[in-house]
Order: structure tokens, then C-alpha cells, then sequence
């Protein structure tokens, strides 16, 4: 059949149509792809279409899905997994695919905004601190605690915290104030002293050998770390302050003593020209006379006493002439110097080699000691620390081998030793190794190494006997050798010289005497503490 000129024209276009139909003209699959920016560098993000085809895009700028998409079909891109530190977000990112790829989907991102948090510690009372972040945000703070910048800090960028106003009174600084976020809220440490702990470490992998302050919350007793780690000798044993709280002194188990400057309004230690000094072998502690003139180191290596003077303004140490003098018998082995109040008298504990505690009278000029008449005094069984109930005439011993306490009365005018009525006050462990009183003078307490605890007495400061607490011993969790009370009477804190984690800190409470422990996250790390002393600031 032969058609005609309009019915040809038809069949042509109807072909055309069919052809297309079969794809000869563009009906997709299509891709999709879009664009990038505000990706931190070295961040990436995981995009995802129709919750299967998913892509990394570590870098700003173009990106396309490996999967097309159908003719007809609709897609959808969403972010599957976020870069760290930032929000990312989509736009354009859903819809059909109609007649071309699809090229037009958006992915911006933006940095997360952080807190930066200080917390405050030491005083309790800060009225008048005002901190400043990036020169701008102001921070007014009243309390020790933690507490936050109103305007939040993006990752990445930077933050730099100050102190734009003091205390009255007082001076606080910025422990770690600036940096750059890094995907997380920062927290400032904001120090304005109160009392400050030194420890020595012997055994700490990153600082052996060394002293380190940390500063005490008044309100809780947590000890925050400070700054300007010193070193010491080899193998620091004990440490002590002056009573002016303005020096520092440290026996080290090699033979020297290293001597201290203390900053009144930081804390931080100085070493005093001529530190360190030689002593004798192997010097167990170290006593400062009450009127801070003369320094008293018992060596149990060389079975006697070093004996210094000290200069008040300077706090360097010169030795008195005469010195070492004598102590006890051969292998007395004395750990440890009690100086009677009034600063007359010295008694000396010689050790476990020896059962017996030298008296010497204090040349009141030169510190020299010149043996008492009746001394050595019988002691317990290896005596090994003696302390002095502050402003009475007892003194107390801790003894090694007899596991207790012993009282004694000392006549204020001889300086003679008598035993207090009701001795010994027996403990729970052996190897007694120290005992602290509190400044009030009401509780003694007795570290007990083998058990893990300590023991509480309350003391009748009319005839110095002892009647147990209630409620002791108070558990230590660690093996315990020496204890110090922080001149506040507040707080007490416990070392021993070997081993991780061995610092403990407990609340006194002020009616009783009982210890409640607290907890300490910044001393999670100590290890090989054989000894602590505190200062108070001005």
C-alpha cells in the first residue's frame, strides 16, 4: 500500500517516539553529587544517599555518590556519620530525578560550640575574683568550685582564660588558662592559695627524686597539683617546713639536706644558695626549733644528730659547731628529733636498735645540744617517732617493736621524762612507724602499716593519757607510714614510701576526732611517697 505524504510524516514521527522510548535519547540513571565546605582540616564526614550508597568526603569541595539513580526515581542524602568537634548539614538534598544528573546538593559545616568551664580552688571565699576569656567574656566568681564562660567556644579555635580582678587580699592564678579546643568542653584551673601540700617522691617513673606542691581546697581538702616540680637529693625521706611557713627543708636518704625559699603568694619553691648540705648516713627527718633558728637532722646510718643554724631571712643552713653530736648507743638507729614548746629541750628516739630516748638541752644561742642529766630515758620497744602535745608537757612516743603508744610528762624545768599513767596505749599492727597530733591538741592518730588503717585517741590533756575514739580505726586502703595534719586541723593526709597510690586524705571531724575519707582523683597517679609537709599562705 503506498501512503500518502501526511500519513508517511506520522510514521516517521512515531518511530522517532518509539526509538526514544528505547532509550536512544537521555532518560538517565543520573548521579548525584553536590559540594562541600566548612570541613575542619584533617576531619571527614560520611554522607549517604537512600540510606545504602554512602561516601567519605575528608575534604571541602565537590563529591559525588558511586550509585546513580534511575529515571524517575527519588534520592535523598543525609549524613550518616559526623567529623568530630563539628555539626554538619544538608541542603538540597532530597527530590526526584528528572531530565539531568543532579548536581546541586549543599553540605555545609559548622564547628560545635564548647564550654570552657574553671574551677576555682583553695579559698573557700574568693569575693572580688573576676576571670576574662579571649578579652571579653567576663567571669565573676565568689567561691572555689566550678563554674562556666557564657559565650561557648567552637572547636578548633582557640581560648585564653585571666585574671582581669583579684581577691581582696589575696592573689589566685591561672594554673593552664589558654589553648585550642579539640572537640570537647575544657575545664581551667584557678588557683588562689590557701595552705600548700609538699610532697617528695622517690620512686614516681616521671619524677623521681623530686618535691612537689599541691595545693589544698579549704573547703573540701582535695589536693589540686601545682606547679614548679624541684628536685632534691637521691632518694628524698622527709620533709618539713619552717614555723614561719616560710622555708622548706628535705633529707634526702643519700646525705644531704635540700633547702627551699617558699613564695607567700604562690607556693612555689626556690632553691636556697648552698643546697643542698651534707649531713650524716642516711638522715631519717629533719626538725626546725620552734623559733625557726636551727634545724635538727637524726642520722640512722651514722647513729647521730646533724645540727644547723638558720638564717631567718634567707633560710640557708650552716653548720653549728660541734656537730654531728652523739645519739644512743651503737645501731641506735634515731629517726626522729621532738623539740619541747618553749624550745629548750631535745629528745632524740633511737630507733629499733635501741630502746631509749636521748635528752639535750638547746644552747640557746648556738642550737648546739648538750646531754641532759638522767638520758638516755627508757623508752618502749624501738621507739621511732615522738611528738609533743602543742603547748603542754607531754610527749609521745610511736614504737616499732611494742606495736603502741607511750605518754610521757617532761618537767618543763629539767627537761626529765616520766611515764604517763595507764602506758602503753597499744595499737593494732606492728611496725609503728609515726603518730601526728592535731594543732587543737585533742586527737592523736596512729598510722597502722600492716593493716591498712588508722587508729584514734582522744587526750586528756590533764594527765595525757589516751581513750580510743569512736568509731576507730578509720580505714587507709593503703599501707600507711607517716601522716601529716594540715595546720587548719581540718584535714589529714597519709604516705607511704613505696609503691602507687599512696597518698590518702581524710575530713577530722571537729567534735569527734573520727576521719572521713576523701576522695582524691589528682593523687590517683602518686606512687613512692615517703613523706608530706604543709605551709600556710598569708
Amino acid at each position: 500500500m503506498i501512503l500518502s505524504a501526511p500519513h508517511r510524516m506520522l510514521c516517521a514521527l512515531s518511530a522517532a517516539v518509539a526509538l526514544c522510548a528505547c532509550g536512544g535519547s537521555d532518560h538517565g540513571p543520573y548521579t548525584v553529587s553536590g559540594s562541600l565546605s566548612g570541613l575542619a582540616t584533617g576531619a571527614s564526614v560520611v554522607l549517604v544517599n537512600n540510606g545504602a550508597n554512602s561516601t567519605t568526603v575528608s575534604a571541602n569541595g565537590n563529591f559525588t555518590f558511586s550509585a546513580t539513580v534511575p529515571a524517575g526515581m527519588s534520592y535523598s542524602v543525609t549524613v550518616a556519620t559526623q567529623p568530630a568537634g563539628q555539626a554538619c548539614a544538608v541542603s538540597q538534598g532530597s527530590g526526584s530525578s528528572t531530565g539531568a544528573a543532579i548536581s546541586n546538593v549543599m553540605v555545609s559545616c559548622t564547628a560545635l560550640p564548647y564550654k570552657v568551664g574553671v574551677t576555682v580552688a583553695g579559698l573557700t571565699d574568693v569575693t572580688g575574683l573576676v576571670l576574662q576569656n579571649n578579652g571579653g567574656d567576663n567571669l565573676t566568681v565568689d567561691r572555689s568550685g566550678t563554674s562556666s564562660f557564657s559565650i561557648p567556644v567552637g572547636s578548633k579555635a582557640g581560648y585564653a582564660v585571666s585574671i582581669l580582678s583579684q581577691p581582696a587580699g589575696h592573689t589566685c592564678s591561672v594554673l593552664n588558662g589558654s589553648g585550642a579546643v579539640t572537640n570537647t568542653s575544657v575545664n581551667i584551673t584557678v588557683i588562689c592559695p590557701w595552705h600548700v601540700a609538699y610532697l617528695v617522691f622517690q620512686h614516681t617513673a616521671a619524677n623521681p627524686n623530686t618535691i612537689a606542691p599541691y595545693y589544698i581546697d579549704q573547703s573540701t581538702g582535695t589536693l589540686t597539683p601545682g606547679v614548679a616540680v624541684m628536685a632534691t637529693g637521691v632518694d628524698p625521706a622527709f620533709v618539713t617546713v619552717s614555723p614561719n611557713h616560710r622555708f622548706c627543708y628535705v633529707a634526702n636518704d643519700e646525705g644531704t639536706v635540700s633547702a627551699y625559699a617558699i613564695d607567700p603568694a604562690t607556693g612555689a619553691l626556690t632553691a636556697i644558695a648552698g643546697s643542698p648540705i651534707v649531713t650524716g648516713s642516711r638522715p631519717a627527718s629533719i626538725t626546725v626549733s620552734p623559733n625557726g633558728k636551727f634545724a635538727y637532722v637524726p642520722n640512722s646510718g651514722s647513729n647521730d644528730i646533724s645540727v644547723y643554724s638558720i638564717d631567718t631571712a634567707t633560710g640557708a643552713l650552716a653548720v653549728v659547731a660541734g656537730s654531728p653530736f652523739a645519739s644512743g648507743a651503737p645501731l641506735g638507729w634515731p629517726r626522729s628529733v621532738a623539740i619541747d614548746p618553749s624550745g629548750r629541750f631535745a629528745y632524740v628516739a633511737n630507733g629499733q636498735g635501741f630502746n631509749s630516748i636521748d635528752g639535750f638541752t638547746i644552747d640557746a644561742v648556738t642550737g648546739a645540744l648538750i646531754p641532759m642529766t638522767g638520758s638516755p630515758f627508757a623508752a618502749g620497744a624501738g621507739p621511732t617517732w615522738l611528738a609533743f602535745l602543742p603547748n603542754t608537757n607531754f610527749l609521745y612516743e610511736a614504737d616499732f617493736l611494742l606495736s603502741g603508744v607511750t605518754a610521757y610528762a617532761f618537767d618543763p624545768t629539767t627537761g626529765a621524762l616520766s611515764a604517763v599513767a595507764g602506758n602503753p596505749y597499744a595499737t593494732q599492727s606492728y611496725q609503728i612507724l609515726s603518730l601526728a597530733i592535731d594543732p587543737s591538741g585533742r586527737f592523736l592518730y596512729v598510722p597502722n602499716t600492716g593493716l591498712k588503717d588508722i587508729l584514734g585517741y582522744a587526750i586528756n590533756t590533764a594527765n595525757g593519757s589516751l581513750a580510743p575514739l569512736s568509731g576507730s580505726p578509720a580505714a587507709a586502703n593503703m599501707n600507711s607510714e607517716f601522716m601529716t595534719i594540715d595546720p587548719s586541723g581540718l584535714y589529714a593526709y597519709v604516705t607511704y614510701y613505696a609503691g602507687a597510690s599512696n597518698v590518702a586524705a581524710f575530713k577530722i571531724d571537729q567534735t569527734s576526732g573520727a576521719l572521713e575519707a576523701i576522695t582524691d582523683n589528682a593523687l590517683a597517679s602518686t606512687s613512692g611517697v615517703p613523706s608530706m609537709a604543709i605551709a600556710s599562705l598569708p
